[in-house]
């Protein structure tokens, strides 16, 4: 099954630390995380910016993530 995840959706603050590193995360930013982390697979479609993805797009992923 496949499911559409809009980053516009979720309307992310702009955050100063990785997600698991925030004493209070943003509930809309667990709830994504959440979403991504149980999944089997992602595509990711977006524009390019300058070569490459938005940074806006950068930030949200990097979040997630250990570097």
């Amino acid at each position: 099954m496949a499911e559409l995840a809009d980053r516009e959706d979720y309307r992310f603050p702009i955050f100063p630390e990785r997600l698991r590193l925030l004493q209070v995360p943003p509930p809309v930013a667990v709830t994504f995380a959440e979403k991504i982390k149980n999944t089997d697979g992602i595509v990711i479609v977006t524009l390019e910016y300058n070569g490459g993805y938005p940074a806006s797009l950068k930030k949200v992923i990097a979040v997630l993530y250990d570097e």
